[in-house]
């Protein structure tokens, strides 16, 4: 059985709402080469928490893509723009969470669109059951982040 890993990146590049425009250039994009690390390799028990809450979003509509999503709530994922661009993309979606545990991932379908923002590339999903009630949420910042903070990018691969 193929295992997939949870993974973060820590970087030092800040995209705040207040001047996003202005920092749409400080995105990762293009030639970037991250320095991946597995989550169970930072010792920070807050992000080990919270990778729980990240998992495998898996789109029958677009013939099995994958991408990564995240639990913002007991029953709400946020995803890529990109990944669903529209109602149709979420067709059928599910999502695989608690990768780390070998034999213990849990699938929920998560194929209720409920909003996209194309121009900040997001997109949200509503699930079936409560998969954070199971796996907890991603706490997002409502604060303006201090330039030059180390944030850390969810991904699974």
């Amino acid at each position: 059985m193929k295992i997939f890993q949870l993974l973060t990146l820590v970087c030092s590049f800040v995209l705040s709402s207040a001047n996003a425009q202005e920092s749409f250039d400080k995105i990762i994009v293009g030639d970037f080469e991250p320095d991946w690390i597995n989550v169970e390799n930072i010792d920070n028990e807050l992000i080990q928490e919270q990778s729980r809450a990240i998992g495998r979003l898996i789109m029958p509509a677009k013939r099995n893509a994958a991408c990564t999503a995240f639990l913002i709530s007991d029953d709400v994922v946020m995803t890529n723009e990109h990944c669903i661009g529209s109602a149709e993309d979420a067709v059928g979606a599910k999502v695989i969470l608690n990768y780390l545990e070998e034999g213990e991932q849990q699938t929920f379908i998560c194929d209720k669109f409920i909003s996209n923002n194309e121009k900040l590339d997001y997109a949200l999903l509503k699930c079936n059951g409560s998969p954070g009630s199971i796996f907890g949420t991603v706490k997002l910042s409502s604060t303006e982040p201090e330039n030059g903070i180390a944030i850390y990018v969810v991904h699974q691969n």
